[in-house]
């Protein structure tokens, strides 16, 4: 049963900003790896992983209002919103574009049904990415 299964976390004594690789054992003795970070990246990661399934709209809503700061801070200079419309039209872009990459990767799988690459973790469901990663604090 699911509630048999317990996570072994083994601190990290590494001091590097790089994300810690942790086995974990299973009573079917299949060994998976979960991220041990930092709080900063853990947070960060938590933080829009939140946003992306919860607040989807949030990015839009957050260009909009920079836009309208520019248009009220710089007396409505053309140049700054069209600035910060391209700043925000990049980033949306981006956005797209890892969208796509992770919609094409969900379609890589192995022999055994899961995916070739890991999904980034920003990109995993709240529960998703509990399961793959803690924080050195926790």
């Amino acid at each position: 049963a699911m509630s048999d299964h317990h996570d072994e976390l083994v601190a990290s004594s590494s001091s590097s900003s790089q994300p810690q690789h942790q086995d974990i054992h299973h009573h079917d003795c299949q060994n998976q790896r979960r991220l041990v970070l930092t709080e900063e990246e853990y947070s960060s990661n938590l933080s829009k992983v939140i946003q992306r399934n919860y607040f989807p709209d949030l990015p839009r809503l957050q260009a909009q209002v920079e836009i309208q700061q520019a248009r009220n801070e710089t007396n409505n200079d053309l140049k700054h919103v069209i600035a910060t419309r391209r700043r925000h039209r990049a980033l949306q872009q981006e956005e797209d574009r890892a969208l796509a990459e992770e919609r094409a990767a969900d379609q890589e799988l192995n022999d055994e049904g899961r995916r070739v690459r890991p999904r980034p973790l920003s990109h995993e469901s709240l529960s998703s990415f509990h399961a793959r990663a803690t924080s050195q604090d926790n």
